[in-house]
């Protein structure tokens, strides 16, 4: 089934640069559309609500998803203006996106773009193109920062493109990755080997894996398996009923977290290498 890779942010950011590193790293016959080659070389059109480009961004998202195992989907792309696009996306690929979304300061983009060995536009253009944190909302975004380097961000792109399938065999489940706060990538779906939605954590380093795995097993009996995988460490949850908290977290929210987590220090004992 074809995938479809969405790399989103403001001017400046490094989307493109990243979605043509991600090109030149997965299979032949991966197709990268980009928004400033399909409206300005393509086209010569306008950016804005209702776009003369739509309607051949929309094509050839239908070519992608008819012929070719990845797509690439690259641009500021307004959430606004190209929500049909986004739309039709959804209804394509479904499951089978992974959304990225350069979540940076604008300072930083005026940086970024004066490294570049071409500068085609000055601060005061970037500027009145700026839209701070233009997130799609229905299609969740996994959020770079300014702390991310291109060889992490194409790292985590191309291990999540493999990652969920291999999840997904194990599993036999149909996981989607979701936004989370922390380090570690998240994942959430049905299980037909366990007959029930899972929760799906995968830790870099053994040592967070371990913590957690043996804490839940304090608290709960959600812990369903635990694995390493492509020299990553998974636990797999039961009846965790994650949701996805959106960009902000009101008081009433950081209250209730609070609660849970002063539950954990008062139940939870040491045990084995916890450092």
């Amino acid at each position: 089934m074809s995938k479809l890779i969405i790399i989103r942010g403001n001017s400046g950011s490094g989307k493109t640069t990243l979605a043509k590193e991600i090109h030149q790293r997965l299979p032949r016959n991966t197709l990268l559309i980009s928004q400033d080659t399909v409206r300005r070389d393509m086209l010569r059109v306008k950016d804005g609500e209702n776009t003369l480009g739509l309607p051949l961004f929309e094509d050839l998202l239908h070519y992608g998803y008819r012929n070719c195992d990845y797509v690439i989907l690259e641009g500021i792309l307004n959430a606004e203006w190209y929500l049909p696009l986004f739309r039709q996306a959804e209804e394509l690929f479904g499951e089978e996106i992974f959304a990225y979304y350069f979540d940076i300061p604008f300072e930083e983009t005026i940086l970024r773009h004066q490294q570049r060995n071409i500068s085609s536009f000055g601060e005061k253009q970037m500027r009145s193109w700026w839209k701070e944190k233009d997130y799609i909302n229905f299609i969740s975004e996994t959020k770079f920062s300014s702390r991310t380097t291109l060889r992490q961000e194409t790292e985590k792109i191309l291990a999540m493109s493999t990652i969920i399938n291999q999840l997904n065999r194990r599993l036999k489940s149909d996981l989607h990755e979701i936004n989370h706060e922390s380090l570690n990538s998240t994942f959430v779906g049905y299980s037909n080997l366990y007959r029930q939605s899972i929760f799906v954590k995968q830790f870099a380093k053994e040592q967070g894996y371990y913590t957690e795995k043996m804490v839940t097993n304090q608290l709960n009996d959600r812990v369903l398996d635990g694995f390493s995988l492509n020299n990553t460490f998974v636990l797999v949850l039961k009846d965790c009923s994650p949701k996805d908290i959106g960009e902000r977290i009101d008081s009433n929210l950081a209250f209730e977290m609070g609660q849970v987590l002063g539950e954990y220090h008062l139940k939870v004992k040491p045990f084995i290498r916890i450092k």
